[in-house]
């Protein structure tokens, strides 16, 4: 990838797989491994951040907006996120053989326009998710888009 001259990969973090129980842990080992290669290549990560867990909706594709409940909790996991992967994050702490690479730019879900991956699809809601991942961003990383 970098000999043909990309600097970056664009990659899935669905929050489901990374918290599969309420209020559990979050489980990073195959993000982090990711993130450990793509550093290691001097390629920037672009995560996009997606997948509402069963625990929190009854389908993947539902944006979590609807209630306070999933508001906080999709707060939590994009902080988490961030305190992990960006700036003198936890994942950079504890490899300090990998450059340190933080990820400071994160989409926030994907393709929210089809139905594929939103149901329903809903500008509105898809506007109230981004503006719910903002703040979480910048409460972590002010410097976080």
């Amino acid at each position: 990838m970098r000999a043909g001259g990309i600097r970056s990969v664009r990659w899935p973090v669905s929050w489901g797989g990374v918290q599969p129980v309420e209020d559990g842990p979050f489980l990073w080992a195959g993000f982090d491994q990711v993130v450990q290669v793509a550093a290691r290549r001097r390629l920037r990560v672009l995560p996009f951040l997606s997948a509402t867990p069963s625990w929190a909706a009854p389908d993947f594709r539902t944006l979590p907006v609807v209630t306070p409940k999933q508001r906080r909790s999709w707060s939590r996991f994009v902080k988490a996120a961030v305190r992990r992967y960006g700036p003198g994050g936890g994942f950079w702490r504890s490899h300090p053989a990998v450059p340190a690479l933080p990820i400071r730019t994160w989409q926030v879900w994907n393709e929210a326009n089809f139905f594929y991956f939103a149901r329903p699809i809903s500008p509105r809601r898809y506007g109230r998710l981004v503006m719910v991942t903002g703040r979480a961003i910048k409460r972590i990383d002010p410097r976080g888009r």
